[in-house]
């Protein structure tokens, strides 16, 4: 079984040209300057409990708080969700990656964390949900939802694709039993991918050819 994240692993999130970088510039055209567009999303992302809850709707009443129209900037900011925008913003090979993954006959996973209804309004824009079995999307820490994504197979060789260094190597230390595969991604310098001693790739086409080499 294949289990991948979604942001910044299949998907642009907030790396160059990603889809923060695309929300940024077009609220620019509004005066909304990048320390505003950051205090306000560090509101938007969690919930008083802690839960990842971001989406547009509630970015653009945090942004409100700073003397910005909300429906005047929700509008800006559902741009970014338009199909054709998303479909652009998915990483180089993820197509490529996803159709030899589908080959192998396993189970291919989506594992993501946020919003789930923002979550999957992403992700079904992008086209790609075609090449998945299962689809979870979820607000709370992703070791809590492993267990029912196990349950899901019988097979015990589990991959898991995914660019968060810190939730990676707990997951791993909760289950051994993962096939780690990082890939490189905008928050961690490439020196913190080297130190975990875990396969660790720039690109999805180098992790298609690590899976199928195996």
């Amino acid at each position: 079984m294949f289990i991948i994240d979604f942001d910044n692993t299949l998907f642009n999130t907030t790396g160059p040209n990603g889809s923060r970088e695309l929300c940024l510039k077009n609220l620019a055209e509004i005066g909304v300057n990048e320390k505003v567009y950051q205090e306000s999303y560090n509101i938007a992302r969690n919930t008083f409990e802690g839960l990842a809850s971001y989406n547009y709707e509630r970015h653009a009443e945090a942004i409100s708080q700073f003397g910005f129209d909300k429906e005047k900037v929700l509008q800006i900011l559902n741009k970014t969700a338009e199909p054709e925008v998303l479909q652009s913003l998915l990483l180089s090979g993820a197509i490529d990656l996803l159709e030899n993954l589908k080959k192998t006959d396993q189970p291919v996973v989506l594992l993501s964390l946020g919003d789930p209804e923002y979550q999957y309004l992403k992700f079904r824009g992008t086209g790609i949900e075609k090449y998945f079995d299962r689809v979870f999307m979820t607000n709370k820490p992703k070791k809590e939802i492993m267990e029912e994504i196990f349950s899901f197979v019988s097979d015990k060789k589990y991959w898991f694709i995914n660019d968060r260094i810190d939730e990676t190597l707990e997951l791993k230390k909760i289950y051994p039993e993962l096939k780690i595969i990082l890939k490189v991604g905008p928050h961690y310098p490439i020196e913190d991918y080297q130190a975990t001693s875990l396969p660790y790739f720039k690109t999805l086409t180098e992790i298609k050819d690590y899976i199928l080499n195996q």
